[in-house]
């Protein structure tokens, strides 16, 4: 029987931690990684301008980089994209300083 249940998330990039879980980080929460595991499918857009090596956006690298390693479904668009290809292109886990400009 298809679940009839729809349950919608809709975060900005400062509140994502109650979906954020890495033994790396800061994010051990274990509550965190099993709110992310009962998600479906995961829709992330954003700003197309902004750089997805920005600090402001930590969160939202380290949330596509849980749905890469656990090979849950992603919908990115705009920025969301732009970072799914730095973390490709950076092998997941390694932290790149990029400076732009001054």
């Amino acid at each position: 029987m298809v679940d009839t249940e729809t349950e919608f998330y809709i975060r900005d990039t400062n509140n994502l931690d109650d979906f954020l879980y890495e033994l790396d980080n800061s994010y051990v929460i274990k509550a965190s990684g099993k709110l992310f595991d009962n998600m479906d499918l995961i829709f992330i857009s954003g700003d197309p301008f902004q750089l997805p090596w920005l600090k402001s956006n930590r969160k939202v690298l380290l949330l596509i980089r849980m749905c890469l390693k656990t090979k849950k479904n992603l919908f990115a668009a705009s920025f969301a994209f732009m970072s799914y290809i730095y973390l490709c292109a950076t092998n997941f886990d390694n932290d790149i300083n990029i400076i732009n400009g001054n």
